[in-house]
Protein backbone atom coordinates (compact mmCIF):
# COMPACT_ATOMS: atom_id res chain seq x y z
CA UNK A 1 0.00 0.00 0.00
CA UNK A 2 1.32 3.44 -1.30
CA UNK A 3 1.89 6.62 0.81
CA UNK A 4 -1.30 8.03 -0.95
CA UNK A 5 -3.47 5.03 -0.15
CA UNK A 6 -2.71 5.48 3.41
CA UNK A 7 -3.82 9.24 3.45
CA UNK A 8 -6.55 8.73 1.84
CA UNK A 9 -7.43 5.84 3.34
CA UNK A 10 -6.99 7.52 6.68
CA UNK A 11 -9.00 9.99 6.01
CA UNK A 12 -12.20 8.54 5.62
CA UNK A 13 -11.55 5.30 8.02
CA UNK A 14 -13.94 5.59 11.41
CA UNK A 15 -15.08 8.41 11.01
CA UNK A 16 -18.88 8.80 10.65
CA UNK A 17 -20.13 11.82 8.20
CA UNK A 18 -21.67 14.86 9.50
CA UNK A 19 -25.28 14.16 10.47
CA UNK A 20 -27.91 15.19 12.91
CA UNK A 21 -30.68 12.24 12.73
CA UNK A 22 -32.16 13.53 15.99
CA UNK A 23 -33.00 16.76 14.30
CA UNK A 24 -34.14 15.25 11.04
CA UNK A 25 -36.60 13.05 13.31
CA UNK A 26 -37.83 16.28 14.92
CA UNK A 27 -38.08 18.20 11.53
CA UNK A 28 -40.07 15.18 9.88
CA UNK A 29 -42.43 14.99 12.85
CA UNK A 30 -42.93 18.70 13.06
CA UNK A 31 -44.04 18.27 9.29
CA UNK A 32 -46.40 15.30 10.16
CA UNK A 33 -48.41 17.82 12.57
CA UNK A 34 -47.99 21.01 11.62
CA UNK A 35 -48.97 22.95 8.15
CA UNK A 36 -47.02 25.75 8.71
CA UNK A 37 -43.75 23.75 9.73
CA UNK A 38 -44.45 21.87 6.49
CA UNK A 39 -44.06 23.98 4.26
CA UNK A 40 -41.50 26.33 6.03
CA UNK A 41 -39.37 22.74 5.84
CA UNK A 42 -40.11 22.22 2.11
CA UNK A 43 -38.98 25.51 1.07
CA UNK A 44 -35.62 24.91 2.98
CA UNK A 45 -34.33 21.54 2.50
CA UNK A 46 -34.49 19.02 -0.09
CA UNK A 47 -34.25 15.28 0.05
CA UNK A 48 -30.26 14.73 -0.15
CA UNK A 49 -30.07 17.27 2.84
CA UNK A 50 -31.24 14.20 5.13
CA UNK A 51 -28.59 12.19 6.10
CA UNK A 52 -30.36 8.85 7.25
CA UNK A 53 -32.10 7.35 3.48
CA UNK A 54 -35.39 5.94 5.30
CA UNK A 55 -35.60 10.37 6.76
CA UNK A 56 -35.07 11.15 2.99
CA UNK A 57 -37.88 8.83 1.77
CA UNK A 58 -39.98 10.48 4.35
CA UNK A 59 -39.52 13.79 3.12
CA UNK A 60 -40.03 12.90 -0.17
CA UNK A 61 -43.34 11.23 0.44
CA UNK A 62 -44.11 14.26 2.53
CA UNK A 63 -43.16 16.84 -0.39
CA UNK A 64 -45.25 14.45 -3.23
CA UNK A 65 -48.11 14.76 -0.94
CA UNK A 66 -48.45 18.30 -0.52
CA UNK A 67 -47.92 18.82 -3.92
CA UNK A 68 -50.84 16.96 -5.15
CA UNK A 69 -53.60 17.95 -1.84
CA UNK A 70 -54.42 21.16 0.20
CA UNK A 71 -54.79 19.61 3.23
CA UNK A 72 -52.50 18.77 6.14
CA UNK A 73 -50.07 16.45 5.43
CA UNK A 74 -50.22 13.46 7.93
CA UNK A 75 -49.26 9.83 8.91
CA UNK A 76 -51.76 8.14 7.15
CA UNK A 77 -51.41 10.23 4.41
CA UNK A 78 -47.40 9.64 4.29
CA UNK A 79 -47.97 5.77 5.36
CA UNK A 80 -50.23 5.22 2.91
CA UNK A 81 -47.81 6.86 0.71
CA UNK A 82 -45.04 4.78 1.30
CA UNK A 83 -47.37 1.70 1.31
CA UNK A 84 -48.53 2.15 -2.16
CA UNK A 85 -44.64 3.16 -3.53
CA UNK A 86 -43.12 -0.29 -1.51
CA UNK A 87 -40.79 2.13 0.58
CA UNK A 88 -43.02 1.23 4.17
CA UNK A 89 -41.30 -1.23 5.52
CA UNK A 90 -37.49 0.03 4.10
CA UNK A 91 -38.14 3.60 6.16
CA UNK A 92 -39.04 1.65 9.29
CA UNK A 93 -42.51 1.18 9.09
CA UNK A 94 -45.96 2.64 9.86
CA UNK A 95 -44.98 2.57 13.94
CA UNK A 96 -41.35 4.40 13.31
CA UNK A 97 -43.40 7.18 11.25
CA UNK A 98 -45.68 7.49 13.98
CA UNK A 99 -42.56 8.04 16.27
CA UNK A 100 -41.34 10.86 14.73
CA UNK A 101 -44.34 12.94 16.28
CA UNK A 102 -43.62 11.70 19.76
CA UNK A 103 -40.11 13.84 19.76
CA UNK A 104 -42.11 17.16 18.65
CA UNK A 105 -43.51 19.89 21.10
CA UNK A 106 -43.62 22.59 18.74
CA UNK A 107 -42.57 23.57 15.45
CA UNK A 108 -41.06 27.08 16.76
CA UNK A 109 -37.60 26.15 16.01
CA UNK A 110 -37.80 24.23 12.61
CA UNK A 111 -35.55 27.36 11.11
CA UNK A 112 -33.06 26.47 13.22
CA UNK A 113 -33.23 23.07 12.82
CA UNK A 114 -33.23 23.07 9.27
CA UNK A 115 -29.91 25.77 9.21
CA UNK A 116 -28.03 22.42 11.09
CA UNK A 117 -29.35 20.31 8.42
CA UNK A 118 -28.00 22.61 5.90
CA UNK A 119 -25.04 23.09 7.52
CA UNK A 120 -24.42 19.05 7.98
CA UNK A 121 -25.32 18.09 4.66
CA UNK A 122 -22.47 20.96 2.85
CA UNK A 123 -19.92 19.31 5.55
CA UNK A 124 -20.89 15.99 4.09
CA UNK A 125 -20.85 17.63 0.43
CA UNK A 126 -17.23 19.17 1.29
CA UNK A 127 -15.73 15.92 3.13
CA UNK A 128 -17.05 13.81 -0.42
CA UNK A 129 -15.44 16.30 -2.79
CA UNK A 130 -12.48 17.13 -0.88
CA UNK A 131 -11.79 13.58 -0.94
CA UNK A 132 -11.85 13.63 -4.27
CA UNK A 133 -9.71 16.09 -4.78
CA UNK A 134 -7.33 14.64 -2.78
CA UNK A 135 -7.25 11.64 -4.87
CA UNK A 136 -6.52 13.59 -7.69
CA UNK A 137 -3.46 15.45 -5.95
CA UNK A 138 -1.67 12.22 -5.55
CA UNK A 139 -2.69 11.56 -9.30
CA UNK A 140 0.41 12.58 -11.41
CA UNK A 141 -1.32 12.61 -14.34
CA UNK A 142 -4.11 14.54 -13.08
CA UNK A 143 -3.18 19.12 -13.84
CA UNK A 144 -3.07 20.49 -10.90
CA UNK A 145 -4.68 23.90 -12.04
CA UNK A 146 -7.61 22.44 -12.95
CA UNK A 147 -7.90 20.42 -9.94
CA UNK A 148 -7.64 24.11 -7.88
CA UNK A 149 -9.70 25.41 -10.77
CA UNK A 150 -12.41 22.38 -9.18
CA UNK A 151 -11.92 23.39 -5.99
CA UNK A 152 -12.43 27.24 -6.53
CA UNK A 153 -15.48 26.59 -7.88
CA UNK A 154 -16.89 24.16 -5.64
CA UNK A 155 -15.83 27.05 -2.57
CA UNK A 156 -17.51 29.69 -4.84
CA UNK A 157 -21.27 27.29 -5.01
CA UNK A 158 -20.81 26.44 -1.13
CA UNK A 159 -20.25 30.24 -0.09
CA UNK A 160 -23.33 31.32 -2.67
CA UNK A 161 -25.42 28.95 -0.16
CA UNK A 162 -24.14 30.22 2.78
CA UNK A 163 -24.25 33.81 2.46
CA UNK A 164 -28.12 34.12 0.90
CA UNK A 165 -29.80 32.95 3.85
CA UNK A 166 -32.18 35.53 2.74
CA UNK A 167 -33.44 33.79 -0.02
CA UNK A 168 -36.87 31.80 1.06
CA UNK A 169 -36.49 29.19 -1.22
CA UNK A 170 -33.59 27.18 0.34
CA UNK A 171 -34.33 23.98 -1.68
CA UNK A 172 -34.17 25.28 -5.12
CA UNK A 173 -31.18 27.00 -3.84
CA UNK A 174 -29.45 23.77 -2.73
CA UNK A 175 -30.83 21.65 -5.75
CA UNK A 176 -29.14 23.69 -8.01
CA UNK A 177 -25.71 23.54 -5.69
CA UNK A 178 -26.00 20.10 -5.68
CA UNK A 179 -26.20 19.83 -9.71
CA UNK A 180 -23.42 22.69 -9.80
CA UNK A 181 -20.89 20.23 -7.60
CA UNK A 182 -22.03 17.18 -9.70
CA UNK A 183 -20.77 19.01 -12.68
CA UNK A 184 -17.82 20.33 -11.02
CA UNK A 185 -16.57 16.85 -10.12
CA UNK A 186 -17.45 15.44 -13.39
CA UNK A 187 -14.86 17.64 -15.05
Amino acid sequence: MGIDNIVIDNFNLGKLPPQATNIEEVLLGGMLLEKSTCQKILRMLIPETFYKDAHQKIFSAIKSISLTTASQVDIILVTNYLRKSGELDIVGGAYYITCLTDRVASGANCTEYAFILIQKYLQRLLIQHSSEVIKDCYNDETDIFNTIQKISKLLSEVNRIIYTKKISNYAESLDKVLQRITELAEG
